[in-house]
């Protein structure tokens, strides 16, 4: 029993549902707010955000006993969400910010499926060149521009340069 009244895994379990449950409706809140270029209702706001972190703190003491590796695991959780709660919920206030980090991991992921395969990048040299290449394919999709028809302009010396003011496709979808 933890100093909640609560085992562990339950507990635990408990809270992060509770916390997952106040992601989502900040979630949602945002992006309604947003979506009306304007900033979410304050109360709204603030309660939602009490609700994670008091979710953070107890699911904190709940899992204080880190009795296998789950519990552990929530106790790491628990204690970001309530040390870094500002970070986790930039999200709500800066429109910019996306929810989640899938964008990212899609963008890591063709490196790391090429060194799965071949087990490394043969060469420093190589990497450099394979990634540069795959940042300017990712930047020529985000603004529409067909890869194909990209790599074609880039080996005739007409190289397609993003518009500095300009907004990237897959920012506005």
């Amino acid at each position: 029993m933890t100093e909640t009244g609560t085992p562990g895994v339950e507990g635990s379990i408990a809270q992060a549902t509770v916390a997952i449950n106040a992601l989502l409706r900040l979630k949602d809140l945002a992006e309604a707010a947003h979506a009306q270029d304007r900033e979410p209702e304050p109360v709204a706001l603030a309660w939602h955000t009490a609700v994670l972190y008091s979710a953070a703190e107890l699911g904190r003491r709940s899992s204080a006993s880190r009795e296998n590796k789950l519990v552990a695991k929530h106790h790491a959780l628990f204690l970001r969400l309530r040390e870094r709660h500002a970070d986790y919920l930039r999200f709500a206030t800066d429109p910019a910010v996306p929810f989640d980090n899938n964008a990212s991991e899609r963008e890591i992921r063709m490196v790391k499926v090429r060194v799965k395969v071949s087990g490394s990048m043969r060469s420093e040299h190589g990497a450099r060149a394979f990634l540069r290449i795959r940042s300017y394919l990712q930047t020529t999709r985000k603004h529409g521009i067909d890869w194909l028809q990209a790599l074609t302009d880039l080996f005739e010396r007409v190289p397609w340069l993003p518009d500095q003011t300009a907004t990237p496709a897959s920012a506005t979808a």
